[in-house]
């Protein structure tokens, strides 16, 4: 009888040990996720540039200068700035050199409905070139999101540093999960 009980109990550990080998695999390769797309730049010529001007004053800058790099170089021709206090990085941009008709803001109180503003910016019919600047560590998450609303948005991480910081990716894994498995229950 003992080596029945063994047996299974073996099997038991056997399942928990693989299943948690496989949430860890399933979490490394999304914190690589993060990182890869966190590096890797899509800016080239487009039509619009979402400027995400939430986040720390620094690494906010770097974005502010880098949609006003990309407008006065001709590589963009407007620039729509989200966040949930917009106002200060308008104006920076608007002392760079932008012009008023070239800037939009929306001004929402999470990112989800941020976006789900930007999508009804987007409705004009014609087809969207926009370029999302934005922290590296959630371009993965923001592009999921902006995917998930219909805006095919190419990712351009700008931030203060090159470096992308191991407590951060770990976050935002979290963060991403978050979101994937709310929209899936909302989707039911």
């Amino acid at each position: 009888m003992r080596p029945v009980i063994a047996q299974l109990i073996w099997r038991a550990v056997r399942r928990v040990l693989g299943l948690l080998f496989l949430i860890a695999l399933v979490l490394t390769g999304t914190g690589g996720a993060i990182v890869v797309q966190g590096s890797r730049d899509e800016a080239d010529r487009a039509d619009t540039a979402v400027l995400m001007s939430d986040g720390d004053a620094l690494s906010r800058a770097a974005r502010v200068e880098r949609a006003t790099s990309l407008y006065l170089n001709s590589h963009i021709s407007r620039i729509i700035v989200v966040g949930q206090a917009p106002a200060q990085a308008q104006a920076i941009l608007l002392n760079r050199g932008v012009q008023a008709d070239k800037l939009q803001m929306i001004r929402a109180p999470s990112q989800q409905a941020q976006l789900d503003q930007l999508h009804s910016a987007f409705a004009t019919g014609r087809p969207i070139d926009a370029l999302l600047i934005a922290e590296p560590v959630e371009i993965l998450r923001l592009l999921k999101m902006a995917h998930d609303r219909g805006l095919p948005l190419r990712g351009a991480p700008t931030s203060r540093t090159s470096a992308i910081d191991l407590g951060a990716v770990v976050d935002e894994v979290g963060r991403y999960f978050t979101y994937v498995l709310a929209s899936a229950s909302a989707q039911r």
